[in-house]
């Protein structure tokens, strides 16, 4: 975790030192090890330096190459880093002394403006290359590291954080209106816009290229690929190699002269990693692993204590936790809203609390279970994989088994069956299958609790062409009786109305339907614009206590296996992420490992607001709605509040993007 800047003025007026250092200055909180700023004419590059990584504790940024003519800042941790020396033929010393940012020149070298292709790991790097007068940048592949710039015919400036690009004087603090339109929409897809005109973030897995009388260039250098398929003879060949790629992810990401601490709630993802990297530190008689939690003995219902101390209690962990139930989600909002360039993104405020924790325990690394679930899959779209296959006994089967373990009532084994299973019974009456139809709801009927009569008068008769062309004929003129109604109940109808803002939805929103596949399902997930702005939350929380957090579940080599396998290693015999489970046999605890529940975090959060956070809510209703007006539907909001406070509904749902969005602004200078 460490702060890149740059400025280069394509007017090829020259760089100031001041302006860098402004710059700098602003993003110090990244930085405490070390700073630097080199610039030549009209390019200046900068770095805040924490040192992270062995080879980072020698490393000095920004560097410039004579011989190569090339000059570097990055924030960057390779993964395969023998691989890469191996490749470039490199002679060394000492592992240690080939820094990471000297493998990206020579790889940049090689391989020219292709090398991003050749790394993994967390990245954000910018080159300038002399030679060609050009500026080459990059972000790592799922957007662990960020990258902001802001571009005109004049001048092109990049940070890691939006802070630093508005100490510059040449960069204008204007709201983007479209994106507040995105945020009270719950449209978030969008992975290059900012809540700031003419700033934007690079999007993952790009690299761009900037030029003095040329357009910018950007370029895509990875797709994840969701036709590839790994087929084994055995469900042990596939723990095998999944075991093996986690424990990489973990390995890789355990490496630091530094405390390394996890991130442990007593779920299957966090105590996964952290068993894991104990594991890997005993075995090598490595420093114990520290573990990071909040504990909530106020909130029993979302209080996981007792998992943390199964996790615990296998040794070798120095376990501090800190209680989370003594104060709100927005008891602390000036603090961290200082930070944040843009309004709160879920639940990040949890991740606040636990890197004030790591810093005060002395621990720089932190390891997350972020994403997990999306990447290892919990495999529900097997159900409708089997339906398509007409395989009805294993959709009632994997069903009933899931909600036996999990006991879940949104997962009942009713709502499973019908939820995965009518699309496939809908196309077999509009294929005119009749027989087989009708043997699908004999099979279904039992195990579903729905009758048969129903079961053909929903998906039989009312799909029959002639009832459905009158059913929509019917829908229609009554849609064309009734004034149109507004699908963002949140917003101004007016402001969206200004903004042709269906038309920006449907451009964002590529596919068509649910997805019917577990693989289908993971990648739309892992491609998302959304995906991307939760690690920014954590990057800038952990930036500002001096840490990095690392995210194991986010290893290219291991997303890239978990989406290619079938999805019977996903969910099995009623267990979700079933491929996870069994790699971590003797390993997690097994308390943990065949868990079946979940702590309740909402009612935590309610906890929260209702004891500390309920005299900030109304002022925000009262005072900071009625200037927002222009934007939202202040009666709509207004409504929904008083539902939370009365009981009637236990869910802020869009309302709390109203109130992060109004705190950020108080924030705004």
């Amino acid at each position: 975790m460490s702060g890149i800047l740059g400025i280069f003025y394509r007017d090829e007026r020259p760089v100031l030192v001041s302006e860098l250092q402004a710059m700098s200055v602003a993003i110090a909180h990244r930085g405490p090890d070390d700073e630097g700023i080199w610039h030549s004419g009209s390019v200046g590059l900068g770095h805040r330096m924490l040192w992270t990584t062995p080879e980072s504790l020698n490393e000095r940024l920004p560097a410039f190459q004579t011989s190569k003519q090339l000059a570097i800042t990055a924030d960057v941790r390779l993964d395969n880093r023998t691989e890469l020396i191996s490749q470039l033929d490199l002679r060394y010393d000492s592992p240690e002394t080939l820094t990471d940012s000297e493998l990206i020149l020579v790889a940049y070298k090689r391989w020219g403006q292709a090398c991003p292709e050749h790394l993994i790991g967390d990245f954000a790097f910018a080159i300038w290359d002399e030679s060609t007068q050009q500026l080459f940048c990059a972000r790592d592949r799922f957007g662990v590291k960020p990258f902001y710039f802001f571009s005109s015919s004049e001048t092109f400036a990049f940070a890691s954080e939006i802070k630093a690009l508005f100490a510059l004087e040449g960069v204008p603090r204007q709201l983007n209106e479209t994106r507040v339109a995105d945020y009270f929409s719950l449209t978030l897809n969008d992975p290059e816009i900012t809540s700031f005109r003419n700033i934007w973030r690079l999007p993952s897995a790009h690299s761009l290229t900037v030029a003095s009388q040329r357009s910018i260039h950007k370029h895509q250098y990875w797709r994840l690929d969701r036709t590839r398929e790994i087929h084994h003879d055995s469900d042990q060949a596939y723990t095998e190699e999944f075991l093996y790629h986690f424990t990489e992810a973990v390995r890789c990401r355990i490496k630091s002269p530094f405390a390394v601490g996890s991130h442990l709630s007593g779920g299957l993802d966090s105590s996964s990693v952290a068993c894991m990297a104990q594991h890997i530190r005993q075995q090598t008689q490595g420093d114990p692993i520290h573990t990071l939690s909040h504990n909530y003995p106020d909130v029993p219902e979302s209080d996981e204590s007792k998992f943390m101390d199964i996790v615990v209690k296998q040794g070798n962990f120095i376990s501090h936790r800190v209680r989370g139930d003594l104060s709100g989600p927005l008891t602390e909002w000036k603090n961290f809203f200082k930070y944040l360039d843009e309004a709160l993104v879920g639940n990040g405020y949890l991740n606040w609390t636990i890197n004030r924790l790591a810093k005060e325990n002395n621990v720089r690394i932190l390891l997350s279970g972020f994403d997990g679930d999306t990447v290892v899959g919990h495999g529900f779209n097997y159900l409708a994989e089997a339906a398509q296959a007409l395989q009805w006994q294993t959709v009632v089967s994997e069903a009933t088994q899931f909600a036996e373990r999990f006991n879940s009532p949104d997962t009942s084994a009713s709502y499973l069956i019908q939820r995965y299973s009518l699309p496939t019974l809908k196309h077999l009456v509009h294929s005119g299958k009749w027989l087989e139809f009708a043997r699908a709801v004999n099979q279904l009927s039992d195990a579903s609790k729905v009758s048969r009569r129903r079961f053909w008068y929903e998906c039989g008769l009312k799909e029959m062409d002639g009832v459905r062309q009158f059913r929509h004929w019917r829908a229609k003129q009554r849609a064309q009786r009734m004034p149109s109604s507004n699908p963002y109940p949140l917003l101004n109808a007016e402001f969206l109305a200004q903004l042709d803002f269906q038309q920006r939805v449907e451009a964002l929103s590529p596919h068509q339907g649910l997805p019917q596949t577990v693989r289908e399902s993971q990648w739309r997930a892992l491609t998302s614009g959304l995906f991307v702005l939760p690690l920014e939350v954590v990057d800038i929380f952990s930036a500002a206590f001096g840490a990095e957090t690392r995210h194991p579940f986010l290893d290219q080599r291991l997303v890239e296996y978990c989406l290619a396998i079938p999805p019977q290693q996903k969910l099995n015999q009623g267990w979700s992420r079933m491929i996870l489970r069994r790699a971590m046999e003797g390993i997690l605890p097994k308390e943990i490992q065949w868990r079946g529940t979940k702590g309740d975090s909402t009612a935590l959060f309610f906890h929260g607001v209702h004891q500390y956070n309920k005299e900030l809510l109304n002022e925000i209703v009262n005072d900071d709605c009625q200037k927002l007006t222009k934007y939202i539907n202040f009666p709509h909001v207004s409504n929904s509040y008083e539902n939370v406070l009365n009981g009637v509904e236990q869910d802020l749902g869009g309302f709390w993007f109203v109130v992060t969005f109004a705190l950020w602004l108080r924030c705004q200078p």
